[in-house]
């Protein structure tokens, strides 16, 4: 009883990460089409979109309401949270990697990135943007253990709730 309720709340943590991942790939989205490279990541942002509502979906019909749900659900929640843990695999590694950076390598990062940079503004400090950087690693750090989390008691419940997925 209590993995769902951690489920439950794991979930309702998702929705505004996934509304932000979702908007961000209809951000991407025209510049995608001239393109075709950012293609993937706005696949990425799409598909932990996707498992994120599937997810919810699976929570309120057959968890909440108890009732059972069509078996592409079950299909639209295994490939998306397949594409999902791998994302949150590489953010999980990518926050990690920045996190540890001692803070000479990590200001020599940050120089060296924003040297690659011609067009910056005057007042984009070298410690303004290791500031938003550590900032979104430590955020990527949150998402990517929750996605994590969910993802594993999700196909745990997959398998308990099987039934659901049966048609009569």
């Amino acid at each position: 009883m209590k993995q769902v309720q951690i489920f439950k709340v794991l979930t309702y943590l998702l929705i505004p990460i996934a509304l932000l991942f979702g908007f961000m790939a209809l951000l991407v989205l025209p510049t995608a089409l001239a393109n075709p490279a950012l293609l993937l990541i706005v696949f990425i942002f799409s598909c932990i979109t996707i498992y994120t509502f599937s997810s919810l979906r699976f929570v309120t019909t057959a968890i909440n309401k108890a009732k059972n749900c069509n078996p592409s659900l079950k299909d639209w929640i295994k490939i998306n949270g397949y594409i999902s843990v791998g994302t949150a695999f590489m953010f999980l590694l990518n926050s990690i990697a920045i996190l540890m950076l001692r803070p000479i390598e990590f200001n020599d990062f940050v120089t060296k990135a924003m040297e690659t940079q011609s067009s910056l503004p005057p007042n984009i400090t070298p410690a303004f943007v290791g500031q938003m950087l550590k900032y979104t690693a430590i955020f990527m750090l949150i998402t990517s253990t929750i996605i994590l989390v969910h993802t594993r008691i999700q196909f745990v419940f997959l398998k308990a709730y099987s039934y659901v997925f049966e048609t009569d």
